[in-house]
């Protein structure tokens, strides 16, 4: 496994993931909900290839480059991004159906398990989003008992090295960061 070769035949002690663009992608559950809100401000949807451009800051930005139609949306209004926002939030916490786990991403997280690596996920999702994909989604990847676990700091300082997985911003591979 590549995580044998980055740490040198050592396995880390701890694996933190990034949820969006790296286990799993929510970006057709993202473009639905935008799409809702921008149709029921009388605009023209965004659609799917926008909204993956435009994901990767949290909502609140999405959701200013959705009333913008482009990542520039600094002159996107406080109060009209509120009310979109308000409406986004709505519309997203409604389905998750599109929402899908990536290939070989469960049969990794089971490797990890199998060596009694502990898991982490690291996110700016917001938690009532974050709890459903985890625990009841595509793959369960993240069982309620053991996501809620939380680690003592000593459990991290024993000289072993600590990965975290991220897409970068849902632009390009996932790819490990050592620590």
């Amino acid at each position: 496994m590549v995580l044998r070769q980055l740490f040198a035949g050592d396995l880390p002690e701890l694996v933190m993931f990034d949820l969006d663009g790296t286990l799993v992608d929510s970006v057709p559950d993202l473009a639905a909900a935008v799409d809702q809100v921008l149709l029921g401000l009388g605009r023209a949807p965004a659609g799917l290839a926008r909204v993956r451009d435009w994901v990767g800051n949290g909502a609140r930005v999405l959701v200013r480059r959705a009333l913008a139609g482009g990542l520039q949306h600094e002159r996107v209004g406080e109060a009209e991004a509120e009310q979109a926002l308000a409406l986004f939030m709505a519309a997203y916490a409604e389905s998750h159906a599109l929402t899908r786990v990536y290939p070989g991403v469960v049969e990794t997280l089971d490797w990890l398990r199998g060596r009694d690596i502990p898991l982490a996920i690291v996110t700016n999702k917001p938690e009532r989003f974050v709890a459903p994909l985890l625990d009841e989604g595509p793959g369960q990847l993240f069982p309620l008992d053991s996501r809620r676990r939380h680690l003592a700091p000593a459990e991290t300082r024993s000289g072993r090295s600590v990965a975290c997985v991220a897409s970068g911003q849902g632009r390009g591979a996932p790819g490990p960061v050592r620590r």
